[in-house]
């Protein structure tokens, strides 16, 4: 990426970082620097160079918080952040660290594993038990009464994820999910995501759900839930003012180190195929992706949307997404789902960590809301 375009890209970072008010500082201090522009340049295509940055730095500060940058990080133990610029304390750290940050620039990916994206998962397989073949609750029959967990159908569903990171999306039925004033999941989970409804009408049904026969998840590096390394890695990636949603990602990686989904580690154009081919003929498969496209470098992406697609030639494809919605507005995002070759649903709207979820009909909240 042109050092220009890098430029503009942290200059952006008060918007993009929205809930980090230290990352919105220092991407100003990135932008106006050549050397931190070459530093971020060398992230793989793909890969969000602010988001990569700023995790190396996080994550090697985390590793050592001898640094006088460190006082500036929550997570390093720091009680309150000192009044002065911490620009020249992040180009010393940076400058002096150079070597590694490349490294990690070059080596690492931007794996997040936002667990309250979790119920944009819910809230997608929700409307797939809703239209698979043999439920009542098919669109234009009448509706049918069911338990509130219970399957709408008695044709169990493939899940896959692609980008599953360290796949506690996957998981996503361990947890306590609350949006809009009602709760679905285990009432007793030690992870309970709460969800801000900012719709005009009611909040939508996350359940029932389609029976699950299996669930895999694809990455191109998948993350071992049990190797400290890993799990600070992932530590890292969340900014470091968002402490709840790090108790939350801690919480649910004690759930899934306990029972790990399956995962297949490799380029999901060379993967989808052959998970696929394991997948009975013509039975549903839900192929699901968060914040995962926008990470695939641009000349790539046609070819990530055809092998998707591809799945629907030999099965029942539900294609199920939570990416990016510049349509509506910069940083929304959306919950789309497309049953085969149909036509593409849109869901919900929601932002990118689903702090909020908004119908599709009411468009993304004002910033006063």
């Amino acid at each position: 990426m042109p050092y220009e375009d890098l430029a503009r890209l942290f200059a952006a970072a008060p918007r993009l970082f929205a809930t980090s008010p230290l990352y919105g500082r220092l991407g100003a201090v990135v932008a106006a620097d050549e050397r931190l522009l070459a530093i971020a340049a060398e992230a793989r295509p793909g890969q969000v160079p602010t988001n990569l940055l700023f995790a190396a730095v996080h994550y090697l500060l985390l590793r050592d918080p001898s640094h006088e940058l460190a006082a500036w990080y929550p997570t390093t133990g720091a009680e309150r952040a000192p009044e002065r610029d911490p620009g020249p304390a992040f180009t010393d750290f940076c400058l002096g660290r150079r070597a590694e940050l490349v490294a990690l620039m070059r080596g690492r990916l931007v794996q997040t594993n936002v667990v309250k994206r979790a119920t944009a998962l819910r809230l997608g397989l929700a409307a797939v038990a809703r239209m698979t073949e043999r439920s009542e609750g098919i669109e234009g029959a009448a509706p049918t009464s069911r338990p509130s967990e219970g399957p709408l159908t008695d044709e169990p569903v493939t899940l896959i994820e692609v980008g599953c990171s360290a796949g506690l999306l996957l998981r996503f039925d361990e947890y306590r999910h609350d949006l809009g004033g009602r709760t679905w999941g285990r009432p007793a989970s030690p992870v309970e995501i709460r969800t801000r409804w900012r719709g005009a009408g009611p909040a939508p049904d996350l359940g029932p759900l389609p029976a699950i026969a299996d669930r895999v998840g694809i990455d191109l590096h998948p993350v071992d839930v049990t190797d400290p390394d890993e799990r600070l890695w992932l530590r890292a990636l969340i900014w470091p003012e968002n402490r709840a949603q790090a108790d939350l990602q801690d919480a649910a990686l004690r759930v899934v180190a306990a029972d790990p989904p399956r995962t297949v580690a490799g380029d999901v154009v060379e993967v989808l195929p052959r998970v696929v081919a394991d997948v009975p003929a013509g039975t549903p498969v839900v192929v699901f992706h968060a914040a995962t496209r926008l990470h695939v470098a641009e000349d790539r992406r046609a070819r990530f949307d055809e092998v998707i697609a591809a799945v629907g030639r030999t099965h029942r494809l539900f294609h199920l997404s939570l990416e990016g919605a510049p349509e509506f507005d910069l940083l929304c995002f959306a919950v789309r789902l497309r049953h085969g070759d149909g036509a593409e649903r849109l869901l919900a709207l929601a932002d990118g960590h689903v702090e909020w979820i908004a119908g599709p009909e009411d468009g993304p909240p004002r910033e006063d809301d």
